[in-house]
């Protein structure tokens, strides 16, 4: 039984087009940081002398260009295994550097980290095909990275399943404002994070509803907890959870302007949440990715 499993880990690859989804999220995190942002001001001066804005000096812009091409190659899915460290060079660069990093910044540093040697082994064209189809049969190296593979891959999503619970499980301990549910009524009110003009004919209802404002405080504390168990749950709830994560996300991006860590739990959730086997693409009629197919 246990060398059937063995078997099976050493001849499964965990690359896929599920993991190209959620590297473009990640990259493109990065890519509106460094885009729309001033690097002189949001990056300190100090840092690791290796550190990627330390070696290309900001100030003259070059780090600036060579990272958003960086980052849109990684976008694009073109040749992982080459762009894999460049991308964990980029996200870590950025977290060590930003003056005021968050957490979607550290997420990412550790998201890419531990995608590199998965990647590595990664012999597809592009982050966009569902499978590697140009191995037919495994060497005993190739079989050792697989299993090892499968461990990081499942470390990834036992990090991400940790956010989730951690976040959820100490809301109510933190503030008390979480306990009562009106904890979401204080930071939409908040003049610095809390809902533009533009929503207040939407956001301005519920926050005067003691149930609506009792539901969506304790709503998002459950549902983080919820997505913290689709670590042990069947993977039939695996879409529909993906589904509502991304959901939540989105609504911070929208209601408090969230939008880079926004993107980097999106990719964060389809890691833990999207088909192991990956997306069929070519399934759509409007497959934008023929170029990178695998010959």
């Amino acid at each position: 039984m246990l060398e059937k499993k063995i078997n099976k880990l050493a001849n499964a690859v965990i690359a896929n087009n599920t993991i190209g989804i959620a590297r473009s999220f990640l990259a493109l995190s990065s890519l509106f940081v460094i885009l729309f942002n001033n690097l002189d001001l949001i990056l300190s001066k100090g840092g690791n002398r290796f550190n990627f804005f330390s070696v290309l000096d900001f100030t003259n812009y070059s780090a600036k260009v060579v990272s958003i091409l960086i980052l849109l190659t990684v976008i694009i899915g073109w040749k992982p295994r080459i762009t894999a460290i460049l991308h964990f060079w980029i996200a870590f660069s950025l977290f060590e550097k930003m003056i005021y990093p968050e957490g979607g910044d550290r997420i990412a540093t550790i998201l890419t980290f531990l995608l590199i040697p998965i990647l590595l082994v990664d012999t597809r064209k592009s982050h966009w095909n569902k499978k590697n189809i140009e191995i037919k049969e495994f060497s005993f190296s190739q079989k050792c990275a697989n299993i090892f593979n499968y461990f990081v891959f499942a470390t990834i999503r036992v990090q991400v399943a940790i956010i989730y619970f951690f976040s959820g499980i100490s809301k109510p301990f933190l503030e008390d404002t979480w306990k009562e549910g009106t904890a979401v009524y204080y930071y939409l009110s908040n003049s610095n994070f809390g809902y533009a003009n533009w929503l207040s004919v939407i956001i301005e209802p519920l926050l005067n509803n003691p149930y609506a404002l009792l539901f969506l405080t304790w709503g998002a504390v459950l549902l983080e907890i919820s997505l913290a168990f689709c670590l042990v749950a069947s993977k039939k709830y695996y879409k529909f959870f993906l589904i509502l994560g991304i959901s939540l996300h989105f609504s911070f991006f929208i209601i408090q302007g969230l939008a880079t860590f926004f993107l980097v739990m999106t990719g964060a959730l389809f890691m833990y949440l999207g088909p192991k086997e990956g997306y069929n693409f070519s399934a759509f009629k409007w497959n934008s990715f023929r170029l990178f197919k695998n010959k």
